[in-house]
């Protein structure tokens, strides 16, 4: 439901113990959501927002967790693909995954 995506969002602000919660959550919501709900929300927005955390966090746990939900989400709706593309995504996860091995 919206409240849950909703504090799921703002789980997003948060620590790294917080982000792997909301993020958690959102996976869980993009993996059993009913597609006429999903297509609902804001892919742009929501795509960003997973982006910076993969551009710009180090845990780890948290990057895997914000990378379950790219996948989960871009299954799950034709929108998300299209904010990928539009947002960078293969430039930003390589970088990631660059930081990732140390290099």
């Amino acid at each position: 439901n919206f409240d849950t995506f909703e504090i799921s969002l703002q789980l997003l602000n948060g620590d790294d113990e917080s982000k792997i919660d909301g993020l958690q959550i959102l996976s869980n919501f993009f993996l059993y959501g009913i597609q006429e709900i999903l297509i609902l929300f804001p892919a742009d927005g929501i795509i960003k927002v997973l982006l910076e955390i993969l551009s710009g966090n180090k845990n780890q746990a948290v990057l895997n967790l914000a990378a379950e939900c790219i996948r989960n989400y871009s299954e799950a709706s034709q929108g998300a693909l299209l904010s990928l593309i539009n947002n960078n995504f293969v430039k930003i996860a390589l970088r990631s995954e660059e930081r990732r091995v140390g290099k």
